[in-house]
């Protein structure tokens, strides 16, 4: 996938369980979206974070719709607050 970023999304546990829908956030570093995501949740809610290249052909996202990720790598479900 030459030409295209990689980029950090966020989303609630559940929306991306249920529907692959990263819906907290996107940001170009693990740092920022694991920021940006802490800043959105509460402690205890749960989140996934993901490194994913855009689908050529669309590279907007459709709050209905699921992002049209090419690749992805390094996914992580992450809690808000310290481990149990």
């Amino acid at each position: 996938m030459s030409g295209q970023q990689w980029v950090w999304w966020a989303g609630w546990k559940r929306t991306v369980d249920d529907d692959f829908r990263y819906d907290i956030d996107m940001q170009p570093t693990r740092e920022a979206i694991i920021a940006s995501a802490l800043s959105e949740t509460l402690p205890g809610d749960q989140f996934y974070i993901i490194e994913a290249i855009m689908a050529p052909w669309d590279l907007g996202v459709d709050e209905d719709e699921v992002q049209p990720f090419a690749e992805t790598r390094n996914r992580e479900l992450l809690t808000n607050g310290p481990s149990a």
